[in-house]
């Protein structure tokens, strides 16, 4: 869509369908309030933010889900220039980076979760955070090789990286009571986004453009 019409149509677009998202959810789906306590004894929403920075493992939780985003959105800020100017993708190539590797994500998300319920949270995600190092490694290093080489390559790093995500989530929602984690998870979303920032920043302070060969390369 971007590279058809314009940058800003695949935002409207996503726009949009969150939109009828948001619609449905609120028509179709019931209230989930159960869990929750009456309104006179319910704390209001600054005490559990309080509460949370007062708790260590919930802490430790949003540390720990930041240097994942770091590390992650260190890479993928200059996936898509890096295979144009790099690797030799047009505008086009790099739709299927996204859309191969969102649907390859799709259908092993299930299975990822199904081995982390069956083998432990934690060992699969140490395995799979030890296996991502394979899939960075090579996306920034590609040389100018053939497009389908490429790709196998992009779809590896989406794919151990949602492997890594699923029981990481897990591990981190479980630090919290349920009838916080609502607003856990909203300040989790924060952190996240703070952590992306930072992992932009230093990504461009990183990576430099070569002026004579329109090349990017580590400085």
């Amino acid at each position: 869509l971007a590279a058809k019409f314009s940058w800003e149509i695949p935002f409207l677009v996503v726009g949009g369908i969150s939109t009828v998202f948001i619609l449905v959810t609120i028509i179709k789906f019931p209230s989930m309030r159960k869990h929750l306590e009456t309104a006179n004894e319910r704390p209001k929403a600054w005490v559990n933010i309080v509460g949370i920075f007062k708790n260590k493992n919930q802490l430790r939780a949003l540390a720990f889900t930041m240097l994942m985003m770091l590390g992650h959105f260190t890479i993928i800020p200059f996936i898509a220039p890096y295979l144009i100017r790099n690797v030799g993708f047009s505008d086009i190539d790099v739709s299927y980076v996204y859309f191969i590797g969102g649907l390859a994500t799709f259908f092993v998300l299930p299975i990822f979760g199904k081995i982390a319920d069956k083998r432990g949270h934690k060992p699969v995600f140490v395995v799979m955070g030890i296996l991502s190092i394979i899939p960075i490694l090579l996306i920034t290093h590609l040389p100018s090789i053939s497009i389908v080489v490429a790709l196998m390559v992009t779809t590896l790093f989406f794919i151990i990286a949602s492997g890594r995500n699923v029981p990481a989530t897990t591990m981190v929602t479980s630090v919290v009571k349920t009838e916080n984690r609502a607003g856990f998870m909203s300040l989790r979303s924060s952190a996240n986004e703070l952590a992306l920032a930072f992992a932009s920043i230093i990504a461009g302070a990183i990576v430099v453009e070569d002026k004579v060969t329109n090349t990017l390369f580590k400085l």
